[in-house]
Formats: C-alpha cells, sequence, structure tokens
C-alpha cells in the first residue's frame, strides 16, 4: 500500500486529540456523606463499570473517525495488480506515441489539435518518478523519436517539443506504435506503460499489444469537426496546345452535417488572380465547376484555387496545381527508306503545328543509339524486332512519360514484335494479316467516330460529315479496352496501353498507299498531329502532381548535370544528389512537405511540382475507437479523455483510490459517535433511584 499525498501523514497524529482530551477532563466524583457506606460501594462499582464502558467505546469512535479522516486527505491506495510495494519499489517506462498527421492542425474551440495532444505530454511527464523513463514519439511519414530520458532529464524534453508541429502528409501510427512497443519490451522496466494520443479521425492499423504493457489511448478531439477543402483541381484537357484554351475543374467538398451557402473561392493562376466563383455545398457533398483559362504563353504555369471560408482546417482551403504548355514536341520517326515518305512529309508540314513538332528520323538498325530522353514521341513505321535491350530501353523510355507508335509495314515480323516487345508489357497483340480479295478496292473503314472524343475533337467543321479512309490491309489486333478508333466491324484500329507515365499507341494498317488510302484524306495529318500530341502527354515529363509525403522521384538524364535544386515559393531551396534506385540514376526528396508549389532547376531542366494535402486528412470525424481497436481493449487498453488522463493512470498504477471509503467510514463513525453519546446523554438525565436509611 502507498500514499499519493504522504506529506499529510502527519495528519495522523490528529488521532491523539481525543485521547488527550480524553485525560484532561476525567470526571470528578463529589464526595456523598452517607450514614452507611456498604451501599455506597456498591452503587460506585455498578456505576464506575457502567460508565468506562461507555467512555472507552465514545473515546475508540472518535478516535477511529478522526484516524479514518486524516487519512482520506493523504490518498492511501494500492501499487499495480500485486497491491504490495511501494512507489520507488520499481521503475515506470513510458511511451508517448504522439500523432503528428495533416488532420492534428486542425482547431477546436481555442487551440490546435497537436496543441492539445502536446499538453497531454506534459501532464504524462508530471507522473514521472526519479529513476523512471518517457519516450515520445512523433507519427508522421515514419517514427520520429523526439525523446528518450530520465525522468530528471526532462527539461531537455521541454526544448525538443515546443519545437513539434504536425507536418503536412498522413501518419505512420502502425510503424510508430511498432517501435514505442520494441523500447518498452527491451527496458524490462517494473511496469510498461504506451499511450496513443491522436485525433482518431483515421482509422489506424495497429500492431499486437505486448504482454505485460498497459495501453491508454487519448482522443484529443472530443468532437466531430466541419470542415471544407478544395479536395482536387484537375485539368481537363488532354491535349494542351499553344493558343487554345485550357479547361479546369474545380471540385469542393464539404464534410460538415449543415449545408453550406455562399462559399467564395478564387483561382490564380501564375501569381494573378484570372477567376472566382460562389456555391452552395450540400451537406456531406461536393460540386464541381469548370473554368476555362485563356494561357497566351507557351511553357510550365502554376496555379492555386483558394477557399476564402474560415472553418476548422485551414491547411486543405488552398489547392495547388501545374501544366506545361508545349513549346515543342521531339519526334523521332524510326522507318526504313523504302517505306513510304507520307509520314515525314505530314509530321513536317507547314501548318498550325509547323513550330511546335520538332521532326528527326532515324534507320530502323540505328535508332538505339539515340539518346531517347530528348524525344517525347517515338513513332516505328514497320517496326523491326527488338532485342531485350532495346525493349527495356523502350519501357523505361514509355514508364518515365514517353510515347511509343508502332505502325504496321510490309517487312514487320508481327509474332517476333508480339514475342519481343508486346507481351512483356502486356499490350495488345498483332495477329494475322487480312488482304482484300482480288477486285477488291477496298474492304474496311472506321465506324462513326464520336467527334467530341479528344482524339477528333477540333479536327472536323461543325456539321460536317468526313469522308472515311479506305483500308486494303490489316493487321488484326486482340481486343483493348483502350480502343481509341474501331473499324467498322468493331475490331481495333488504333488501340492504347499505359505504360507507367507514358503509354503506347498501337495500329491495325498503315498510312503507306500500299494498305489505305488514309495518307491522302484531309484527316490524315490533323489526326496524326492529335495522335502526338497525345503521345507527348500534357506536361513533357515536366509537372508532377504529389501528396505531402510522397517521394519527389526525377529520371536522372546526363544533360541535366549532377545536381538538381529544388526550390518552394517561399525561397527555400534544397540541392538533389545523384542517386541509384534500383538500376536507375535519380534525383530524390522523401516525403515532400510542407505543401505548396515547387519549381525544379538544372543546368537543361525547368520543371514545377505541386504538393498537396492527402485527401484522406480533411475527413474530420472520429472513428469508433473501441470497434476499431478491438484487440487491445480485450486484454485492457483504456480510453483517457486529456482532462481525465492523470486520474486514470494513477487508477491503473495504484488501483482504485481509497481515500473516498475513508471519509465516508469516518463520516459513519462521527454520525455513530453522536448518536451514541445523544442516547447516553438522555439516559444519564433519568432521576436516580435514593437510597435511605
Amino acid at each position: 500500500m502507498t500514499f499519493l499525498n504522504p506529506a499529510l501523514l502527519i495528519g495522523l497524529s490528529a488521532a491523539a486529540l481525543p485521547i488527550l482530551i480524553h485525560l484532561f477532563s476525567r470526571r470528578r466524583y463529589r464526595n456523598i456523606d452517607f450514614s452507611s457506606l456498604r451501599f455506597l460501594k456498591q452503587l460506585q462499582r455498578q456505576q464506575m463499570r457502567r460508565l468506562q464502558l461507555r467512555q472507552w467505546l465514545l473515546l475508540l469512535l472518535r478516535t477511529l473517525a478522526i484516524l479514518a479522516i486524516a487519512l482520506a486527505f493523504t490518498r492511501p491506495a494500492f501499487l499495480g495488480n500485486t497491491g504490495f510495494g511501494k512507489l520507488d519499489a520499481g521503475r515506470i517506462n513510458s511511451a508517448v506515441i504522439l500523432d503528428g498527421s495533416a488532420s492534428m492542425q486542425a482547431r477546436d474551440v481555442d487551440q490546435s489539435l497537436i496543441q492539445r495532444g502536446k499538453e497531454v505530454v506534459r501532464q504524462l511527464t508530471e507522473l514521472a518518478n526519479p529513476g523512471d523513463r518517457i519516450i515520445v514519439i512523433a507519427a508522421q511519414d515514419h517514427p520520429r523519436i523526439i525523446a528518450d530520458i530520465e525522468a530528471d532529464d526532462l527539461e531537455d524534453l521541454v526544448i525538443d517539443f515546443d519545437e513539434l508541429t504536425a507536418w503536412d502528409g498522413g501518419s505512420d501510427m502502425k510503424s510508430a506504435v511498432e517501435s514505442g512497443l520494441e523500447k518498452l519490451v527491451k527496458s524490462q522496466a517494473f511496469r510498461s506503460e504506451i499511450f496513443i494520443v491522436s485525433d482518431f479521425f483515421s482509422a489506424e492499423e495497429l500492431p499486437q499489444l505486448a504482454q505485460n504493457v498497459a495501453a491508454f489511448i487519448v482522443p484529443v478531439a472530443q468532437r466531430n469537426l466541419d470542415n471544407l477543402s478544395v479536395s482536387s483541381v484537375k485539368v481537363l484537357n488532354e491535349i494542351l496546345e499553344p493558343g487554345l484554351p485550357i479547361d479546369l475543374e474545380v471540385t469542393i467538398r464539404n464534410r460538415g452535417t449543415h449545408d453550406k451557402e455562399g462559399i467564395y473561392y478564387s483561382l490564380y493562376l501564375d501569381g494573378q488572380r484570372v477567376g472566382e466563383n460562389v456555391v452552395t455545398i450540400a451537406a456531406d457533398g461536393e460540386i464541381s465547376v469548370q473554368h476555362q483559362l485563356s494561357v497566351e504563353k507557351t511553357g510550365l504555369h502554376s496555379g492555386m484555387v483558394q477557399l476564402e471560408e474560415i472553418d476548422a482546417l485551414a491547411l486543405d482551403n488552398r489547392y495547388y496545381f501545374c501544366f506545361s504548355v508545349p513549346e515543342a514536341v521531339n519526334v523521332l520517326l524510326v522507318e526504313s527508306i523504302t517505306t513510304s515518305v507520307v509520314l515525314r512529309l505530314a509530321l513536317s508540314s507547314a501548318s498550325e503545328y509547323g513550330e511546335l513538332i520538332k521532326l528527326s528520323t532515324e534507320k530502323p538498325t540505328r535508332w538505339d543509339v539515340q539518346q531517347l530522353s530528348m524525344f517525347d514521341v517515338i513513332i516505328f513505321n514497320d517496326p523491326p524486332t527488338f532485342t531485350s535491350a532495346q525493349r527495356n530501353r523502350l519501357k523505361h523510355f514509355m514508364e518515365m512519360g514517353g510515347g511509343v507508335m508502332l505502325l504496321p509495314g510490309d517487312m514487320m515480323d508481327a509474332a517476333q514484335i508480339n514475342r519481343s516487345l508486346l507481351e512483356d508489357i502486356k499490350a495488345p497483340l498483332w495477329g494475322e494479316k487480312t488482304t482484300a480479295k482480288p477486285g477488291q478496292t477496298a474492304f474496311r473503314t472506321w465506324k462513326e467516330a464520336d467527334f467530341n472524343d479528344v482524339i477528333f475533337k477540333g479536327i472536323f467543321r461543325e456539321g460536317g460529315k468526313p469522308v472515311y479512309p479506305k483500308f486494303y490491309q490489316t493487321v488484326a489486333l486482340t481486343q483493348s479496352p483502350e480502343t481509341i478508333i474501331s473499324f467498322d466491324n468493331g475490331a481495333p484500329f488504333l488501340a492504347a496501353k499505359k505504360i507507367g507515365e507514358g503509354q503506347l499507341f498501337l495500329c491495325s494498317s498503315s498510312p503507306d498507299p500500299g494498305w489505305s488510302d488514309w495518307s491522302n484524306r484531309g484527316i490524315f495529318a490533323p489526326l496524326l498531329h492529335r495522335i502526338v500530341l497525345l503521345l507527348a502527354g500534357q506536361g513533357n515529363g515536366k509537372c508532377f502532381a504529389l501528396e505531402a509525403g510522397d517521394d519527389f522521384i526525377l529520371d536522372a538524364k546526363p544533360e541535366m548535370g549532377s545536381a538538381v535544386e529544388l526550390s518552394q515559393q517561399s525561397g527555400t531551396s534544397v540541392k538533389l544528389p545523384l542517386l541509384t534506385l534500383g538500376r536507375q540514376a535519380v534525383f530524390q526528396q522523401k516525403a515532400m512537405n510542407p505543401v505548396g508549389a515547387y519549381t525544379v532547376a538544372s543546368d537543361q531542366l525547368d520543371a514545377l511540382c505541386a504538393v498537396n494535402m492527402p485527401e484522406s486528412e480533411a475527413d474530420l470525424k472520429r472513428i469508433d475507437i473501441e470497434a476499431q481497436f478491438l484487440d487491445w481493449f480485450e486484454v485492457g487498453a483504456i480510453i483517457c479523455q486529456p482532462d481525465e488522463i492523470l486520474t486514470k493512470v494513477q487508477h491503473s498504477r495504484y488501483g482504485r483510490e481509497l481515500w473516498k471509503t475513508a471519509l465516508l467510514f469516518g463520516v459513519l463513525l462521527l454520525i455513530g459517535e453522536s448518536a451514541l453519546g445523544r442516547a447516553w446523554s438522555k439516559e444519564s438525565g433519568r432521576p436516580e433511584t435514593t437510597i435511605k436509611n
């Protein structure tokens, strides 16, 4: 047994007061003269026995009552589960896991949740006794050990702890808890405790609780919080062209229980406000609004949507985006001198794209000596077979954002190309070649096109009916869910396959005059240009969209030099060294933070990176803690609100305190003493029997 207020044990000496009072106020008897002493002595002996019994009983009740009340002020309690020992009988090690995710930046009443969590940690340090150890771990992208110190060094914890803030990404709570449990198990202390201090707005997975470790769950969010957030900004144009408007879609979420009216937001592009709107959003709903931007300049552009609304979490009221209007698309055309020159002429013809597409040509036997990173698109007309090394180079080229197009020809070996390339990347496969029968001029044309589709949009005049090309020879393509253009019989003509950040386009016929009259149609050059722009992608690998906590990885190219500088709008910058990731040389920045727009610069590259808060962190609704962590509660985990953490931890360490019981016992003794004293007073006040001679 121990006492939580041992300094008040001196109060037990008050139990001596009734005894002292009794000694100093013993009853004195008057001398009475009687004619005969025989009857007096007999009466005296009887009265003395009764009086002494009453006095001793009253003295016992008074002494016990004062002793019980004094004992209550010392707060007696039992240690641990054994009920034996003293507080200093063994060391207590505590591991505190503090959630450092973005949602902990939310404000509830007059303070942020991370501030409330830090107050909980400070309260726990007050319970530490000499010899105890406290471990504080912040759960962010990885466990961050803030302190692992003895109770005597708590001043060092205060210095480091004050600098702790919640970052802009999510938290790896499982790894943080595993780290804390590992340290507790290794310490082999008299008692081990683990505390998880979090808002519990998201369902975290926890490891199995170690044996002989007391667990406490401390939710710092007392209620669900209403929140508005900009959940996404999308560039709708699949093809970005100079001089054409950019279509944006802004999506705003209302994660509260009430409708929100008159929500005002602004749209910024390159630091200038270019749009605004006022919207109404239903409870727990969202709204998407489209904006059209006029962008005259080519190159990189960054923007932001800003909610002009004060709510629980300010971090998700901004959303950053970026895009690139290409200044030039570098195309490598691989064809033999025996093939048709129609592709070369179409790609280099004077048109609105004449300055946009920069064309280079190479023979099938020499294409792999080229530095592929210099090109955005590679077109193989009548492709050769590929060696494993060539296949790997093409695969990597597409994974890093490049586009590849394969057009069949008379010299190709379709089966070998399937085996050497298409099967490996799980693309549609070429099949048997079919040729028009003698006397037939053609046997295939295109299926009626959707002119609103990205591939055809803007090519045809409104209300016009195009004349589709005729095809004399085709190579069958296996069905693909990503078919862009189909023949009139439903078979694929142009199929796509996404490969990493880039893609592959696969045709079943060729513009060569021996295969079709496609090259003689007015649609040929515009459609070919749109295919090239679509393959090149939106940003030519110069725009990156990440969530806070994601790793920024940039494929290293020889022309970049040995370092890349990553800079934020605030002016802070860091140089990224050249690293090896697997077999690939890259520039890498781990766990991007904070949110914002970043510029990427090297000797030969300029790029942008938009970093936003993970959308999951914007939902500020508490989970069902007991249901989520059922395994922990089955072995005795305790939920503690921040204002009751000290009491519950003490109860867990010492058992239920006995001060209430002692106080009640003392009061009952006083009531009993009072009642007994009054009863005896009445009895002693009755007329006694007189004795006469």
